[in-house]
């Protein structure tokens, strides 16, 4: 007798070989890490357990329209961004999704900065038994602030922090014309109060900064693209960007392009200082003829601008390329890889005015008094606050004596044990999908006892931790 065995229909098959495919390019890539995925995996269950199979596929294919939707744009300033701000809980679960899933077909810098935390959580996840209230705020996560989910993220990070440290906490209802602080946390006796603030992302002025920018950028790219050298430019800028006139990069390339030299300061005034060297194409070429490489990542950057272009560096960059598909990628934008390279040009930007780092050093005094408000007058309290730094080392330096000018200041009858400032910088990197940087300082009343209090909530338990700020 012989033995019938079901192949699947062609479909079923096609797709079989394709993921096989995708299995074989990323073990050759380096492979999977078991413990990471397992991690990432565990926070993308807790995030979707309140989510029905049918509202989560409705949910994915509004996110996989929205990205098929993006225009492809040659002027940088009217570009629109990748993420998906009307559901952006339902956007962190679907990059968790692929980069579990289909890692190949990922945004790569979205990615870095939202991962980490759903990692964190999962890492955690097995304290949930100690977690009172859990299943109303997951609920409130993908419904009520699902377009702002990081305020709430932060706060299950703090509470899974609590419990791992053997608190019994519990998420306090919010209670109509009163002051609540989120978390009430007991052990062994000891009640204290917990509220937790976080910063938004980056400021306005930082967003617009960047707009202005690039406008400027536009405006030049036609005497770059003329000129037709291969180069990068390292530009620092000595005033507000808006101060610049429109033409003011366009009028440096015009008068100093083609670039006679290898390398070569082609500007030095007090508005800017602009360097110029030829990109080495030589090894750009040779290292296309042996890999593809992920459009818009911090590789491309790096091969191109080489130490100009670092992963936590700002970078505009312009390229004629050869490019691919992966196959089987719910958006072309997710999976597209150069092959080849034609022509490329690009640009690192650094504003070290003093006006400028003055305005993107958002203090933290008026979160602190809010937070202050939230917790109550006569019990032991203590204030989580969590910034992002992402806008380079003087800027965070003068965030830091802004922070040190305004808690000093903080006077209050309540109990506050201690307040905790969270900086996070998630980094995009060559070699991984995530590097996360936590740094955390702690501002306390001498007699305030820190035992047992968790100090980094994103880094899991037991992180070696170094002394300092990781922008120094």
């Amino acid at each position: 007798m012989g033995e019938a065995r079901r192949r699947g229909s062609r479909r079923e098959r096609k797709e079989s070989a394709i993921a096989r495919k995708k299995a074989l390019l990323i073990e050759a890539m380096g492979g999977r890490d078991p413990e990471s995925d397992k991690a990432l995996r565990a926070g993308l269950d807790l995030l979707k357990e309140r989510l029905s199979d049918k509202d989560w596929a409705e949910r994915r294919a509004k996110i996989i329209s929205f990205l098929n939707d993006i225009p492809t744009r040659l002027d940088l300033a009217s570009a629109k961004s990748i993420r998906v701000r009307d559901d952006e809980i339902g956007w962190y679960i679907f990059l968790a999704e692929q980069a579990l899933d289909d890692p190949l077909c990922q945004d790569v810098n979205q990615a870095a900065r939202n991962l980490p935390f759903i990692s964190s959580l999962g890492k955690k996840v097995a304290y949930r038994r100690k977690i009172k209230g859990l299943d109303v705020k997951l609920e409130e996560l993908l419904g009520k602030f699902k377009s702002q989910p990081d305020g709430l993220i932060f706060e299950l990070l703090t509470a899974f922090s609590y419990a791992a440290e053997g608190w019994d906490v519990e998420f306090l209802p919010e209670a109509p014309g009163q002051k609540m602080p989120d978390l009430m946390v007991k052990k062994e006796g000891r009640e204290i109060f917990v509220e937790c603030k976080r910063q938004s992302r980056r400021s306005d002025y930082a967003e617009n900064e960047r707009n202005e920018f690039l406008r400027r950028w536009d405006t030049a790219r036609e005497v770059v693209l003329k000129n037709q050298q291969k180069l990068w430019f390292k530009c620092d800028i000595h005033t507000e960007v808006n101060l610049l006139p429109d033409d003011f990069l366009k009028e440096v390339f015009e008068k100093e392009l083609p670039l006679a030299s290898n390398e070569a300061v082609i500007f030095d005034g007090p508005e800017a200082t602009i360097a110029a060297r030829q990109i080495d194409w030589y090894s750009v070429k040779r290292h296309f003829s042996q890999n593809r490489v992920k459009q818009n990542s911090p590789t491309l950057n790096q091969l191109l601008g080489g130490d100009w272009a670092l992963p936590s560096d700002n970078v505009t960059v312009q390229i004629f390329a050869r490019s691919s598909q992966i196959a089987d990628c719910d958006s072309n934008i997710l999976g597209c890889y150069i092959e080849d390279v034609d022509w490329a040009c690009g640009i690192s930007r650094n504003v070290d005015a003093e006006a400028a780092i003055e305005k993107k050093a958002r203090d933290i005094k008026n979160l602190l008094a809010a937070a202050v408000r939230q917790v109550p007058t006569d019990k032991e309290s203590i204030i989580h606050i969590a910034v992002e730094t992402l806008e380079g080392n003087r800027v965070e330096q003068r965030r830091t004596e802004k922070v040190m000018e305004s808690i000093p200041g903080f006077t209050t009858e309540k109990m506050d044990s201690c307040v905790r400032l969270h900086s996070f910088r998630p980094n995009a990197s060559t070699d991984q999908l995530w590097d996360f940087e936590e740094t955390v300082q702690t501002f306390n009343r001498s007699w305030a006892s820190l035992e047992g209090i968790p100090e980094a909530v994103v880094l899991p338990k037991g992180s070696d931790l170094r002394d300092g700020n990781h922008w120094d």
